[in-house]
């Protein structure tokens, strides 16, 4: 049902209409498919002309280059969800994958992101919407997974939701 109140709104229309772009529920997609896909469910269109002009010096991802008139398709997706108001998405952060000479993580559009990844973007969203408090999942214990906090809040949501919100489902997957 709620497959279909989003077709009904013309938030999938082009998804189910491309037959390039058909998935089942456990096809893989791309990192950048998936911030396509979120942020046209959050009703997020990128900014003019914030999400469509180059990265600052010392911001972005390095695998992600801005070249005018031959801007990759999901540039300004990734771009949006990455900006600071936002901070949905962000690139691999280990030392062993940053740019040596910019530091800059890579983000891996065409990367197949994986659950663990999905699983902490939709929190992000849940907490830059305002539904689950995001002090919660300060990591503590750096011998754990970084992904072991957004796991365990899918499987019940019910201690992070603020107090006063209400939720249909306490639960991501």
């Amino acid at each position: 049902s709620m497959l279909d109140d989003l077709y009904k709104r013309g938030l999938i229309d082009d998804l189910l209409s491309n037959s390039a772009f058909k998935i089942e529920l456990n096809d893989a997609i791309t990192r950048a498919e998936f911030v396509n896909v979120l942020l046209n469910l959050l009703c997020i269109i990128p900014r003019q002309p914030d999400a469509y002009t180059p990265y600052q010096a010392g911001e972005g991802f390095y695998d992600m280059k801005y070249k005018e008139g031959e801007i990759p398709w999901f540039f300004p997706y990734v771009k949006e969800a990455a900006m600071s108001d936002r901070k949905l998405v962000n690139g691999y952060g280990g030392e062993v994958d940053k740019d040596p000479l910019t530091g800059l993580p890579p983000f891996r559009p065409n990367n197949n992101i994986s659950r663990a990844e999905t699983t902490n973007v939709i929190i992000d969203a849940l907490i830059m919407q305002g539904i689950i408090d995001g002090s919660k999942f300060a990591v503590t214990d750096s011998t754990r997974p970084w992904y072991e906090p957004y796991i365990n809040a899918s499987l019940d949501l019910t201690a992070y939701v603020y107090p006063n919100d209400a939720i249909i489902n306490t639960f991501l997957f």
